[in-house]
This record gives C-alpha cells, sequence and structure tokens, in this order.
C-alpha cells in the first residue's frame, strides 16, 4: 500500500496490483496529474502501473494527486556532492588560470622595464670614478661589485625629503634582512654636495641610519660623473644671507645587482611593501 496526497488535500491509499508499470524518468521533475483508481498504485522507483492514468490539471472535479518524480534522499545528497565537487575544480581551475596569467603578465612588464634599463644603461659609466667613503678610504662603485646595492643620491644639509627617503631605505634593508634566504643588501648614500660633505659630515649623518650604510663622497667632478650616469638631476640654489644653499636633486633610490647593473628604481612615494617584494624578487631571480 502507498498513500498519495491529492489534489485536493484528501489522502488516498493505493493497492498495488501485478499491472505492466509505466516508466516515468527518474530525473524528470514535472508534475504529473492521475487519477486514482483501486488498482493503481506508484512504485519505490519512481514508475507507475498502469492503472494510473496521465489526466490534465484542467479537470480539477476528478480525483487527483500529485506526484513528484525524484530520486531517493541519499541520490540527490550524492548528486548534490558531484556538483559541487565540479564546482570546486572548475573554481581551482579559473584561479589557477588567472594566477598563471596574472604572473605571465608581470613578467613580461618586468622585462619589458628591464631592457629599457638596460638600454639606458644606468651607472655603467661610473663604475670606476674614484670616490672616497666616510671613513675617508678610497671607494668607488666599481668596488662594490659582488653585491646587491640600495642607492640614494641626496646631502646631510637635506631638511627634510632626504632624511624621510633615508628612514624609507632603512626600512626596505630591515625588512630584506628577516629573510635569511636573501642575500644581504648593501644600502648606499651618495652626496650630491662634495664641497660640504666630506667624510667626516657623512659619517655623522648615516649613523642615524642603517648600521651597513656606506657613504661616498669626492670631488665635486667626479660626484658630478657619477650622478650623470645614473642621470640624477642636481642643482645648487642660491645662498642665503649665512652662506647656506639647499640642492635641488632628484629623489630616486635605486637597485643595483651584482654587476653594476640598476634593476629597478623607486620613487619617494613607493610603498614598502612593493619595494621590498621588487627587490625580493630581484634577488631571487639572481
Amino acid at each position: 500500500m502507498l498513500t498519495l496526497r491529492s489534489g485536493f488535500g484528501r489522502s488516498v491509499r493505493c493497492a498495488a496490483a501485478p499491472m505492466a508499470p509505466l516508466f516515468v524518468p527518474r530525473w524528470d521533475m514535472r508534475r504529473y496529474v492521475v487519477k486514482i483508481s483501486s488498482s493503481s498504485f506508484v512504485h519505490d522507483d519512481g514508475r507507475l502501473s498502469t492503472g494510473c492514468s496521465l489526466l490534465p490539471s484542467a479537470r480539477p472535479h476528478l480525483l487527483t494527486c500529485r506526484i513528484y518524480c525524484t530520486p531517493p534522499h541519499h541520490q540527490d545528497s550524492m548528486s548534490l556532492g558531484k556538483r559541487l565537487a565540479v564546482a570546486g575544480m572548475l573554481g581551482s581551475f579559473l584561479l589557477a588560470g588567472w594566477f598563471y596569467m596574472n604572473r605571465k603578465k608581470q613578467r613580461l612588464i618586468q622585462e619589458k622595464r628591464q631592457l629599457q634599463l638596460d638600454e639606458l644603461g644606468l651607472g655603467q659609466p661610473a663604475k670606476n670614478v674614484p670616490l672616497v667613503d666616510h671613513t675617508g678610504a678610497t671607494s668607488s662603485l666599481g668596488g662594490l661589485a659582488g653585491k646587491w646595492l640600495l642607492l640614494y643620491f641626496g646631502f646631510t644639509h637635506c631638511p627634510d625629503v632626504c632624511p624621510e627617503s633615508m628612514e624609507q631605505l632603512t626600512g626596505v634593508v630591515n625588512v630584506l634582512d628577516m629573510d635569511s634566504s636573501l642575500l644581504p643588501i648593501q644600502p648606499v648614500f651618495i652626496t650630491v654636495d662634495p664641497e660640504r660633505d666630506d667624510p667626516k659630515a657623512l659619517a655623522l649623518y648615516i649613523k642615524d641610519f642603517h648600521p651597513r650604510l656606506i657613504g661616498l663622497t669626492g670631488s665635486p667632478e667626479n660626484v658630478q660623473r657619477v650622478t650623470k650616469a645614473f642621470r640624477v638631476f642636481n642643482s645648487r640654489g642660491p645662498p642665503t644671507a649665512d652662506g647656506d644653499y639647499l640642492v635641488d636633486h632628484s629623489v630616486l633610490i635605486f637597485l643595483v645587482d651584482p654587476r653594476g647593473l640598476v634593476r629597478d628604481f623607486f620613487a619617494r612615494d613607493h610603498p614598502l611593501e612593493k619595494m621590498t617584494s621588487s627587490i625580493t624578487r630581484h634577488i631571487q631571480q639572481g
């Protein structure tokens, strides 16, 4: 026996009979309106006996019932699980594809930028220009070959821009130092005001920043050769009544690889996170 709910809200008990079944597709979710007879019944697997005749629902005066041909509950769960698995796999493929395309795009941008920097040849003519470090020893950028360098051009009498940029440089180096898998990076401060920034002045200035920081100065001619090689603008302003003056200059931090090639440069407002990410990527790529 099987109890069906009729369209009029009444329950009708249908007795099973050995009749040839009329098969109703298991996944057909349409509502079937049937006329109930004393010998009609519905099997558990969704089949209807021939005693059940299909009728249009427009005949409400007949005793009808609505049969929903749905699979058992455990099969619904399995179907939902399969659908979720397929959706998850599709989402994973799409996400992986997005990451791949984004990484490829970033790599192409980086390669294009590197080609442009290589064509400019920034810093190359300055490798062997003689300079003096903050200890008074003879030095040069070529003498620092084999190390990753982070260069900044400024002057010790700078009221605000240079100290802020040096704090930015120091912060980046501190973050990179926490990653033991990276080669240590050497921070360098090169003056654009050699007349006032002698080794003693540099030593006094750089002690407020990173302990590995190297200060470089030299004759005005040699310093000018270095700034020109990096295309760093610098111009001495008019003196004040007490003889003081400011120096206008480009505010950039340069990343130089162990071969002496400029791999990237960063403006004053460049976020620290993006700087460290770029420098880390370059160091890892070698």
